[in-house]
């Protein structure tokens, strides 16, 4: 959980700065797409330090949502 992990949300607010400016979401979006990202890095974390994937592999998930997380349109 993104809440866990990022306790006063600054992550999260962060990830939203840069998705709006850089990606051109909407506010409302980015805040969603960015607490999945500190999740899903957090959980790719979680994976690579349990030895569970090797972590190009995890790279290589974590670019794929994140690339359809920030192009698919709602």
């Amino acid at each position: 959980m993104p809440a866990l992990a990022d306790p006063d949300q600054e992550g999260v607010r962060f990830s939203t700065a840069v998705l709006v400016r850089y990606h051109g979401l909407d506010r409302a979006r980015a805040k969603v797409v960015g607490g999945m990202v500190q999740g899903a890095i957090v959980g790719a974390a979680d994976t690579w330090m349990r030895r569970g994937a090797r972590r190009r592999d995890l790279e290589d998930a974590l670019v794929a949502m994140i690339r359809t997380a920030v192009t698919t349109t709602s």
